[in-house]
């Protein structure tokens, strides 16, 4: 379930689907179950798997359904930015597999995404941040928190449409796959997922103060000079409070 993209946890030896999904990941997981005719059964959110092998592939790799994409645009100002907890649940079945738990991920820390696409193994996958601001903040929790040595392929940043940022693999020696991109992708959503409630509270500690002579401040900057705006604050703040709050690389 996890690989699809929907987000579970384990409590009493049990599985449970959380309440971070969308609403209607719970009717889409029931008509999975019927389709696939996994030997899985469903009481409200706990999950209770019977013994017996079954293809997994069939459930991982289903194909994503009706594509969602767009939102409202105030999402790209300043003043969401700092403000939101965590950005809006997106229907699991609406992503792709190589980049479903990795979109939801960023949501639950406070990171607001566009679109999304895993190349479908024939070409590039991209994830399209809701604006400059979401797109810098990424940027500078991945370069600070992934080695590239760790990662099946190379992870940049380009321009997309209007003032949105994309983040898009680009091939080393490998030819892509999908299995390869889910590797690389699954390694950041396990980041942002087990900090998750860390990184939103930073966001906004960090950003809160002179919110209106900042937002004009960062109106011209451009996306370098933004990030290293954004980068210098983030690293000053994890000094002072050094010793006080950790950030879980999974190392």
């Amino acid at each position: 379930m996890e690989y699809r993209g929907f987000l579970v946890k384990e409590e009493e030896n049990k599985i449970l689907l959380t309440s971070a999904n969308h609403p209607e990941d719970l009717y889409d997981i029931r008509w999975l179950i019927q389709k696939l005719n996994l030997p899985i059964h469903l009481e409200g959110r706990t999950f209770f798997i019977n013994e017996g092998l079954y293809n997994k592939d069939k459930l991982i790799w289903y194909p994503a359904q009706n594509h969602e994409a767009g939102g409202n645009g105030g999402w790209r100002s300043w003043k969401y930015f700092i403000k939101s907890i965590h950005g809006p649940k997106v229907r699991t079945l609406t992503l792709e597999t190589g980049v479903a738990l990795f979109i939801k991920s960023l949501s639950s820390a406070g990171i607001t995404t566009i679109s999304s696409c895993d190349g479908h193994g024939r070409k590039a996958p991209f994830v399209s941040f809701f604006g400059r601001y979401n797109a810098c903040w990424f940027k500078v929790l991945f370069c600070n928190n992934f080695k590239s040595d760790t990662l099946n392929y190379e992870w940049n940043f380009r321009t997309s449409l209007s003032s949105d940022w994309d983040l898009v693999a680009v091939k080393k020696e490998l030819r892509w796959d999908l299995h390869y991109v889910l590797e690389d992708t699954y390694q950041f959503a396990n980041f942002f997922l087990e900090n998750s409630k860390t990184i939103s509270t930073m966001k906004r500690h960090i950003f809160k103060n002179n919110r209106n002579s900042n937002r004009k401040l960062l109106k011209g900057k451009d996306f370098g000079e933004l990030y290293d705006w954004m980068e210098t604050r983030y690293l000053a703040f994890l000094k002072e409070q050094e010793g006080q709050i950790f950030i879980n690389k999974g190392d």
